[in-house]
């Protein structure tokens, strides 16, 4: 399995930060060695070196030459702070090349998309084509348009960045004062964007099509193996989420479920230590009609999320983290599969000042656009043929606090390559013998949720059922 690691210590923008600091610290020595030799070339006309001159002429000369050699010489004081100093100019001038190297990188795929829009009535017609190429054949169109998503994935990237790539020109003026003026007076009323710049503003734009979610739950314990699995790595942080993926999947009743597990670990020193790992699935129920809204794990939650607006299960979680007995000074593990991890990441920049979330696992989570607080250490797995990472048109960012790991597992279709137990369980137990550095800091900074030798834990999980309140009187809706 090809596998490669983007971000964490080993990250190219962490790289960046040591060339500036090694940069630094180069010109400042280089400055300071210069500066020694400019105060000791003062020597050359002490006045007691002169006159010693006249006792003494070889003597004088000597000196004179080693100062000299010591101070000009090939391997002098001059020449090494000069070479100093050089050396922290080309580091400036690598960086510089390297973010050049991204910057253009972004602008080649914004020319891409636009390329589209010049193509496009070719591209309609060789869609039509194509479609009746399929028709002919007596092959699904569906089907076939699933298989040239498995093949070409990054199209999702293209198409939706394209959307803001037209509309946002229109929202800067370039149209004229129209469409300026009815964006303003559009977010005046509703507080989003008519034109959006970006792909969150257009989430939000489709979000006001729904209506708030008001989050209500009931508990219970889950004693399953899995559920109260201590995890010894990252293989087991994903079983424990397929667990609960699987358990949404399989009964309507338990789409929303939100597993909270407390671990109390006692040490070889008998002191207890509590931790919480928070599993949180997937979507399970697309509900695109916005009359009908009885769970919340739903294509509108989606859109909130990815718009940065309120959404109701964040506030569940929230809520079942301190329902379950969780306070601050806790280190907190949040775990989420697709929409669950756009969950985990709100989660942890909305807990941030009220309890301890340490720590995120996402995966197949379109979470590029969604930074992590300071402190919270985030890993991602990226199927590379898995389409949903890409609806959030950008890649996450290369930074020390979150490591993407990308990976090939191209299944039987969109489903298989989504799938936690068929893709994202698999190249996680692979992911446990890696011996790259960002992958193994950040389980070394995850030791709290991981079970240790010598360590005692106990593991007690409750599965919080969420749905939405609909009728507004705090409980949940039984169907009639």
């Amino acid at each position: 399995m090809s596998v490669e690691v983007r971000g964490g210590v080993g990250g190219l923008e962490v790289q960046y930060d040591e060339l500036g600091r090694t940069s630094r610290r180069l010109r400042d020595e280089g400055g300071a060695l210069l500066g020694l030799a400019v105060s000791r070339h003062r020597l050359l006309a002490d006045g007691d070196l002169l006159a010693s001159a006249v006792l003494s002429p070889g003597t004088f000369a000597r000196a004179e030459s080693a100062l000299l050699s010591a101070l000009d010489g090939g391997d002098g004081l001059v020449k090494a702070g000069g070479a100093l100093e050089l050396r922290a100019g080309q580091l400036l001038v690598a960086i510089a090349r390297y973010q050049a190297s991204d910057v253009l990188a972004a602008q080649q795929a914004q020319a891409r998309r636009w390329l589209w829009v010049g193509a496009a009535p070719a591209g309609v017609a060789a869609g039509a084509g194509w479609l009746a190429g399929v028709v002919a054949r007596g092959e699904d169109p569906l089907a076939a348009l699933e298989q040239a998503l498995l093949e070409h994935p990054g199209v999702v990237d293209d198409v939706l960045g394209l959307v803001t790539d037209v509309t946002a020109p229109l929202g800067s003026g370039l149209a004229g004062p129209l469409p300026v003026l009815a964006d303003q007076a559009f977010r005046a009323v509703t507080g989003e964007a008519l034109l959006p710049r970006d792909l969150a503003e257009a989430a939000g734009l489709l979000a006001l099509l729904y209506g708030p979610g008001r989050p209500v739950f009931e508990r219970r314990v889950d004693s399953a193996p899995t559920s109260v699995l201590v995890p010894g790595g990252i293989g087991d942080v994903l079983e424990r989420l397929d667990h609960r993926n699987t358990a949404a999947r399989a009964s309507a009743g338990t789409q929303g479920d939100i597993g909270v597990t407390k671990l109390v670990t006692v040490g070889p020193d008998g002191r207890p230590l509590v931790s919480w790992i928070v599993d949180v699935p997937g979507t399970k129920d697309w509900q695109v009609d916005p009359t009908q809204r009885p769970n919340l794990n739903d294509l509108a939650s989606n859109l909130e999320l990815m718009a940065g607006t309120e959404n109701a299960r964040v506030q569940a979680l929230e809520r079942a983290l301190l329902d379950a007995g969780a306070v601050q000074g806790q280190p907190i593990l949040l775990v989420g599969h697709s929409q669950g991890g756009m969950v985990a990441m709100r989660a942890a920049q909305e807990l941030a000042r009220r309890l301890d979330v340490t720590h995120v696992v996402t995966a197949g989570s379109p979470v590029g656009g969604m930074p992590a607080p300071d402190g919270v250490q985030v890993l991602s797995l990226e199927n590379r043929h898995d389409v949903v990472p890409h609806t959030d048109g950008r890649e996450n960012p290369d930074d020390d606090g979150h490591v993407t790991v990308l990976f090939d597992h191209d299944g039987t279709g969109i489903g298989d390559n989504h799938g936690t137990g068929t893709a994202y369980l698999p190249a996680a137990r692979d992911l446990d013998r890696s011996t790259d550095p960002s992958v193994r800091a950040w389980l070394d900074g995850a030791e709290e949720f991981l079970a240790g030798r010598g360590e005692q834990v106990t593991a007690t999980t409750t599965v919080y059922s969420v749905s939405n309140d609909t009728d507004g009187d705090g409980k949940v809706d039984r169907p009639r």
